[in-house]
């Protein structure tokens, strides 16, 4: 399907250069979306991310898709009832970068909690103690004074985005949200409603992960997942880092993998810089990855 002929009025082809792929209005985006499931059988959506533009004023949301909106209003509208599986990373770019989506049936932060203070993959996002927008930071070179900052300022200011007394910490909207779960299929055995939790457990190192599962008799008829408000921003630490300094963050980000992400993110640091590294330490990280 040519999507900007059976869209004329909503659906672009990206122009900018570096990018591809079509544009689509935010007004016309569940008609667009609903169109590509039932005529084109695009019936899995498999993933949608949030980007942050600042020169233009504006956050986009890419549904391998992708569609633009206003920084000062930025909502959307939800494609749960086109694609189900919408609808927790809808909630993941509301959570990281303040987009709305309306008429989604579960409206709550997914990795940080209720009450936190703005939306952490935003440009415009700074973290406690913020002191520049890039390494390395005045305050530290050239000079090379580096002044300890007081334990205790630290803490205050750490704790401004703490869970405060009202924030939404309990299972109550949790529980809600299950419930308003449609009915599952009736049939002769008469069943009952039930929540069951799987975890939390530890799939792999930091953090937790949690399954609050309704259950109608043997029928699964919703899942809603928690995963342990243990996102860090690993990707607002590397927009301060140089390079060569966010090594040691894409080490920590699975310990059971670490050379594995190590690998991943300097192949695309040299694609950028035109790299080419030298052969014996294409071979030597191969091995590395493969034994991790």
């Amino acid at each position: 399907m040519n999507l900007s002929e059976r869209f004329p009025q909503s659906v672009s082809l990206d122009s900018r250069t570096g990018y591809s792929g079509w544009v689509v209005a935010p007004e016309h985006l569940l008609l667009v979306a609903k169109a590509l499931r039932d005529e084109e059988n695009y019936h899995y959506l498999s993933s949608i991310t949030g980007v942050d533009y600042p020169p233009e004023n504006r956050l986009e949301a890419v549904y391998h898709l992708k569609t633009g909106v206003a920084r000062d209003n930025p909502i959307l509208p939800s494609l749960t009832s086109v694609f189900p599986g919408a609808e927790f990373q809808e909630r993941e770019i509301w959570d990281l970068f303040g987009i709305r989506f309306d008429g989604h049936p579960d409206p709550r932060r997914i990795l940080l909690w209720e009450g936190f203070s703005g939306h952490p993959l935003r440009k415009d996002w700074r973290e406690p103690l913020y002191e520049e927008d890039s390494k390395p930071f005045a305050s530290r070179w050239p000079s090379g004074r580096a002044e300890r900052k007081p334990d205790d300022g630290f803490i205050r200011s750490a704790q401004a985005d703490l869970p405060k007394e009202g924030d939404s910490l309990d299972d109550a909207a949790l529980y809600a949200a299950l419930e308003s779960a449609p009915q599952a299929r009736s049939g002769a055995l008469q069943t009952e409603r039930m929540t069951i939790n799987l975890g939390p457990q530890h799939p792999s190192t930091h953090g937790v992960f949690r399954i609050a599962a309704l259950l109608d008799g043997e029928n699964v008829v919703d899942l809603k997942p928690v995963l342990g408000y243990l996102h860090r921003c690993h990707e607002k630490i590397g927009e301060r880092n140089t390079y060569l300094a966010n090594i040691p963050f894409t080490d920590r980000l699975d310990y059971l993998t670490s050379l594995s992400n190590n690998f991943g993110y300097v192949l695309a640091v040299e694609k950028l810089m035109g790299v080419r590294p030298p052969e014996r330490a294409e071979y030597l990280r191969v091995i590395l990855a493969e034994l991790t």
